[in-house]
């Protein structure tokens, strides 16, 4: 798809509907899903301070040259510190031909929030 055809489509309606993204707490939901790929574009530096097990790290400046590691038939989740690189590469794939790409809606400190122990426990007790 081309740029210009995404952005035009990028209205109220895309952005009200927020189905560019995706919840935090939805996202806690589908690790180790098969069907999902946890897209990680921090920098390396930053994957230092915090790492994601579950999660493909790719800093998004090598994302151009490592495309081919990046599944074209699962649900990429796109994240990254704040949500501004995480955008560049979800309209990025899109770009490329990717058809289910999300991008974590939030910051990341409220990711790493609920994959603590107590929310872990609670999910799981139910």
């Amino acid at each position: 798809m081309r740029l210009d055809s995404l952005l035009r489509d990028m209205d109220i309606e895309f952005f009200g509907t927020g189905k560019h993204g995706i919840s935090p707490e939805r996202a806690v939901e589908l690790i180790g899903k098969d069907n999902v790929f946890f897209l990680d574009v921090r920098t390396n530096e930053e994957l230092s301070l915090f790492r994601f097990p579950f999660a493909h790290h790719i800093p998004v400046n090598e994302i151009p040259d490592r495309l081919d590691e990046i599944p074209h038939d699962k649900l990429i989740i796109v994240f990254c510190t704040c949500a501004v690189r995480s955008a560049f590469i979800y309209v990025y794939l899109l770009e490329k031909g990717y058809n289910n790409v999300k991008m974590l809606f939030k910051s990341i400190e409220e990711f790493i929030e609920l994959l603590t122990p107590k929310p872990v426990y609670m999910r799981i007790k139910g």
